[in-house]
């Protein structure tokens, strides 16, 4: 037997794989239904991160902000946490400007 040749989408279902699993950056080009040529879009970290987790409807951004304020609130005897302090080391699993940060806390349901 010859070569297996798989169906077209699964060809597709493999690049993104791909991409998501060893950050390739080049997905190729695709026939689009008016006969004419396109790119792929591209997917890297910075798209995965903000895609909801199925589990619980968080982001890894959100995921890590929760994590960081549990840690700091058991290092501080359970006590409040500024957000200039989470602020600070959230930006050290990765950039998230102050205003971003207040955005997600209330997500979350922070309180002042």
């Amino acid at each position: 037997m010859g070569p297996k040749i798989l169906p077209k989408w699964i060809q597709a279902y493999d690049k993104i794989v791909g991409v998501i699993l060893h950050g390739q950056h080049s997905m190729g080009r695709y026939r689009d239904t008016d006969g004419g040529m396109s790119e792929l879009p591209l997917l890297g970290a910075q798209h995965i991160d903000r895609i909801p987790d199925v589990r619980d409807g968080l982001t890894r951004e959100e995921r890590v902000v929760l994590y960081v304020l549990h840690e700091t609130q058991k290092e501080r005897g359970d006590r409040n946490v500024p957000t200039a302090m989470l602020w600070g080391r959230v930006c050290e699993h990765f950039y998230i400007s102050p205003d971003d940060l207040s955005e997600v806390l209330a997500r979350l349901g922070a309180r002042r």
